[in-house]
Formats: structure tokens, sequence, C-alpha cells
């Protein structure tokens, strides 16, 4: 018997010994609070310019999260999370046994896995390991959950999980969940907010309050009924609690620059953990408001959506990106990032087609046929564009054809042309996103029949700023506390003289008030070039333009691709754009006319014909031309006008083909 209970004690020790070691090696590698800055998933903080804090992000996923110290959160809040989810998180080393027991016993009972036994530090220790639910996994995550304990002290714990908790949707942590369920800081929080708050980690997908309501007010009379338990609240607050309607937002989020930071990551070092952007939180929080009230608007018209970017002219930098109205809007999408989504863009690329023709000999009195058209596609097809008005208006002066937005002449300018040069032109001023052959597109590429992106139009209209070099916009000024690196170099896609004639044409309000009305969204009190351009169905409304200082590029529409009631770009995005213009140059002086640049010259030209008038003309106007088709100018008078009256050429009457 003696020799028997000695094996057997020997075998028992020797069977305790593999676990002994697996507990006691977690206190030979401790996990303390400095080190989660550099686990999987970790936080990345963005200021602003002058390095305001913006928010925060995870860096595994695409989840919103604003920090907050123990000591900025509410009692109620850190009551109501340890009552629901680790009753005895004070009182066990990071693995709670009655708790796993209890939850083995349910598993068994319910032949599935309905319960996990996971303490809060357990908990922790998953977010900054994620895997699947497995034996293995489970082991795992109590290795981590004691290294976590031997390093770090309760409130550090405490503080962590309340940072990395999934809270629906995008939301991570009670900071962020905090502002936009309540508009509040997790500090200002009552009983009855916080309960409902630690009513989501439990299913944070079928208990997010803005999707599944009954569910959340369900689990939230759980948790309180688990807070009276604990002795952290009397019975009478409890029902109070309970029996108080908690006000939930829709969603709401004040700077509205997260797919910004999203955007920035991908271009940045793993280890960039703390990042100084080009924002200005002013600036940004101007551009989100100025959203709000001009979707706000539109509601009534299916309109639910917007994008806007404005960017420095001198420096090429990213003072405001709000890529959604709320990135926390579940039902509308607000995840989708409009600033980098592919959208058809309507009319607003002409310019740049213009701006090729100004190269080819073309100039803003050069008169264009707007007379019905038809151009031979396939065989046995035609292509007719028609304008947005369904009229046409015979000989158009170029500058007139543009400002007005008029398709006719200017799928007549791209034929003339050629579609392989005009998506070449638009290739050269970045739109990437044009990635199929001229023969895809067509002649429609003029009138938006491709997709291109926001943050693309926001870099064109740039360049036409910058009298036609074209950068990359600028983004980070320091990662991790040092320079983000120089500015980057300037590629010259048009000549200055034709960014001056575009420019001005652009801003000149008397040659688009046919199209637009004598008090158009665009006629602002200072110098700004601005184009619209709304796509097919009214499923897309854009306004890109710019002052001496700012490009702004804006966008309307729905992210479901769903129609608009009616909204066009001078009615959706038009009036968005011109808010955001207005507000830049409220608290500074307005800008100054763009300075003339050497080889543009100033000349009277017939209103019809756009040649030098004749004694019979009898309207004129001033027109700026290139100094190099002054000699074609000077060479013959307008010959439409005589004696007799008036000719129109036949190319420029009803039925003139291509």
């Amino acid at each position: 018997m003696g020799r028997i209970r000695r094996t057997t004690c020997v075998v028992l020790g020797l069977a305790c010994l593999p676990p002994l070691a697996f507990r006691l090696s977690a206190r030979c590698v401790p996990i303390r609070a400095a080190d989660l800055a550099h686990t999987p998933g970790r936080l990345v903080r963005f200021t602003d310019r002058h390095g305001e804090a913006l928010g925060s992000v995870l860096t595994d996923g695409d989840g919103a999260c604003q920090p907050v110290k123990l000591s900025e959160v509410s009692p109620n809040v850190v009551r109501a999370f340890v009552a629901a989810e680790d009753r005895r998180f004070y009182r066990h080393g990071g693995v709670d046994w009655l708790a796993m027991g209890r939850a083995a016993v349910q598993n068994v009972l319910a032949r599935r896995v309905a319960s996990g036994g996971s303490t809060l530090t357990m908990q922790l220790a998953r977010s900054l390991q994620p895997n699947a639910r497995t034996l293995r996994s489970k082991l795992r995550e109590m290795h981590t959950a004691w290294r976590l304990e031997a390093g770090m002290s309760k409130g550090e714990i405490l503080e962590a999980y309340l940072n990395r908790v999934p809270m629906g949707g995008n939301l991570v942590g009670v900071g962020v969940a905090s502002r936009v369920f309540f508009g509040q800081s997790p500090g200002a929080l009552n009983l009855a907010q916080a309960a409902l708050l630690a009513a989501i980690p439990q299913d944070p997908v079928r208990n997010d309050p803005r999707v599944g309501r009954q569910r959340a007010e369900a689990r939230r009379a759980y948790v309180l009924r688990r807070v009276v338990q604990a002795g952290y609240a009397t019975p009478k607050a409890a029902d109070l609690a309970r029996k108080s309607r908690v006000e939930v937002s829709s969603g709401g989020d004040e700077l509205a620059a997260y797919q910004f930071f999203f955007h920035v990551l991908k271009a940045l070092p793993a280890e960039a953990t703390e990042i100084r952007l080009t924002l200005d939180r002013d600036t940004q929080q101007m551009v989100a408001e100025q959203m709000r009230v001009v979707l706000g608007g539109l509601t009534d018209r299916n309109v639910t959506n917007g994008a806007a970017v404005v960017l420095d002219n001198h420096t090429g930098e990213v003072l405001a990106y709000v890529g959604s109205a709320s990135f926390f809007d579940v039902k509308h999408a607000g995840q989708v990032d409009g600033v980098q989504a592919a959208r058809q863009p309507g009319s607003s690329l002409k310019p740049f087609v213009y701006a090729l023709a100004l190269e080819h000999g073309f100039t803003p009195a050069t008169v264009l046929p707007d007379v019905p058209t038809a151009y031979p596609m396939a065989p046995g097809q035609e292509y007719a564009p028609e304008n947005y008005s369904n009229t046409f208006h015979g000989p158009v002066l170029l500058r007139m054809a543009l400002a007005n937005s008029f398709n006719v002449p200017a799928c007549h300018v791209a034929s003339r042309l050629g579609v392989q040069e005009v998506l070449g032109q638009l290739h050269r001023f970045g739109y990437r996103s044009l990635d199929r052959s001229a023969d895809y597109y067509g002649l429609g590429v003029v009138l938006g029949g491709g997709e291109v992106k926001l943050y693309e139009q926001a870099r064109a209209y740039m360049a036409l700023a910058n009298g036609g070099e074209l950068r990359e916009p600028v983004e980070t000024l320091e990662v991790n506390g040092k320079s983000a690196g120089a500015a980057r170099p300037r590629t010259r896609v048009c000549e200055p003289v034709t960014s001056y004639l575009l420019t001005d044409v652009l801003s000149d309000h008397n040659a688009r008030i046919l199209s637009f009305g004598p008090r158009s969204a665009l006629n602002l009190p200072f110098p700004c070039a601005a184009k619209t351009g709304t796509s097919s169905g009214h499923r897309d409304n854009w306004t890109l333009g710019y002052a001496r200082d700012y490009t702004v590029a804006v966008w309307v529409g729905n992210f479901d691709g769903s129609e608009m009631e009616g909204v066009s770009g001078i009615t959706g995005a038009g009036p968005l754009f011109a808010r955001i213009m207005y507000h830049l140059y409220r608290n500074r002086p307005e800008p100054e006319p763009w300075r003339r640049p050497p080889g543009v010259a100033r000349r009277p030209v017939c209103s019809l014909s756009g040649y030098r008038p004749g004694p019979y003309c009898p309207h004129t106007r001033d027109e700026l031309l290139p100094e190099s088709a002054l000699p074609e100018y000077d060479a013959p008078q307008c010959t439409w006008h005589s004696e007799a009256g008036v000719e129109v050429p036949k190319e420029f009457r009803p039925g003139a083909q291509p």
C-alpha cells in the first residue's frame, strides 16, 4: 500500500507540473499598460495641424475609438460593466474558476456554447489576440489574462478594457460610444445610460440600440438587476433607471474625420501610433456642420449623404476631409468613404476637355455648334447628345458653352480632339479611376460616362487653381513626433495661360446666367471659379471649384445609388459648396482676382461669331484671348453680319452633322 500511495503521489505531482508551470510562467512575462501600444489592434491617435485631438482608431479593423482615462469615466459606467460582465473582477487573479465551471455546466446542458465564463481580463486578452473560440484559444486567453494581472493594476486593466470593448457597429470603447449614443462624455452618464452601454458587449451586433432597441432594453434590465445584486445601487435607484426612457442618437459625428483616419493609415508604417494631420479642426468641424445643415434641407428629396474636401492651394495640404454625413449612421451606410468612392461625374470633367481644346488652337471666343447632332457609333447606332434643358442654342461661344455646361458643344469639341486624346488629358490631370479604353467610354466620357473619385476631382481642380501644376495632396505633418517628409513635387499638366482662361470662364457670373440664373449658389461675393455636375438619373451631384487660397470639392447623393428627386448640382452640392467657401473667408480678407499671366490679351469680339467685330455687328463683348491667337484675330472681320442682315454658316444650323 505504501508503494502504491507513493507512486500515486508521484504521478499526481507530475500531472500537476504542466498546469502549474503554465500558470507560473505568466508571472515571468507580465504585460504592462505601456506594452498595449505595441499589440495588434493598437490605438492610433490623430491630432490636427495645431496638435488638437481629433480622435483615434484601431489598426486591426475600422473601429472608431476615443480613449479615456478611468478617472474620466462615471462610476455608474464602471459599476454597470463590472456587474454585468465580471462580478468578482476585484477578487480573482484573471480567471474566475466559479464562472468557468458554471459556463461548462451551461454549455453541456444546452449542447452548445451558451456561455464562455470569460472575465473582463480575459475579454481584454481576447481583444489583443482575436481568434476563433476553441479550447486552444481559451487557454491562450487565460494565459494572457494572467500576464495582464501580473503586470497591471485592476484600475489599469479596467481602463484598457473600457477603451477596447466592442460597442456596436464601428464603435470601440465607452468614450466614443457615450458621445455617439448620448452626445455626452462617459463621465456624465447616469445609471440608466450606463446600463444601456453595459448591455451592448454581450452581443454588439444585435444589442446595438440603434438597430436592436428591444434586445438592448431587455439586456439593460438584466444589467440593472446585476447592479443591485452586486450592491452598487439600491433597488429603488435601479427601478427608477429601468423606467427612465434613454434617448439614443442615430449617430452624430462632430468632426466626421474617421474616413480620413483610415485613408491615411493605409500609407503609414505599422509602427505609427501618433499622427499629426494637415487637417484644421475648426475647418473640419465647419464643413461637417454645413453638410448637416444642407442635407437636412434635402431629406424630402431623398438625399441622405454627402462628402467634401478642402485643400490649401498654396501647400496642397488637406484642411478638411468629410467622407459622409455621419460615420456612425448605420442606416445610410455612413462608414462608406464618399471621398474615395467612384461615382459618375456628370459634366464636371468638361473644364479639362476645354483645357485641351485651348491648347489646340481654340479660344474662349471660338464659336461652337449647339444644334441637334448625331455621331456614328457601332454599326447601325448613333449617339445624339442633348442638353440638360432639352433645348439647343445654335452657335455659342466657347465661354458660354462651358459656363452654361451645354452638352452638345462639349461633345463637338471632344469629337474634334478625339476620345483617345481626351482620355489622355484626363489621365494627365490625375483621374486614375478612368481605367478603361477610349472605345469603352466613347464621347460620353465628357458628359460623365465613367466613374471618378471626389479626391481626384479636388486634386485636378487644385491644378487649375495653381496655374496648371498638379500635385498630390499632403495629408500628414508628423508621424510619431517626426516630420512626415518634404512637400510633394508638382507636374505641369496645362499652361498658365490655359489655366487662367478657364478660371476666368468658370468665375464669370454673367456668362452662366442662361443655365443657372442671375442669383445661383455659385455667385459668391469674391472671385471663385466653379463647375457643377449631375449624373444620369440624378444619382450624383457635384460642385467643384476654387478661390485664390482654397479648392473645395463637394459630392451629394445616396450611397445605395438611389435617385434623388429633382436635385441637380446647383441645387444639391452647390449650396454646400457656397456655404463652405463663405465660411473659409469669414475671418480673413476676401481673395483678390487672379493675376493675369503674360501671353493673354483682351480684345472686342462679335457676340455671335466670335470674330473681330465688323461695322454691322450689333453686339460685341470684350474677350480674353491668348496672344498666340492674335494674328488670326486681326486677319478677318466678322463675315456673318452684313448690310443685308445675318447669315449663320450651315454647320451651326439644325441638322448639321459632325
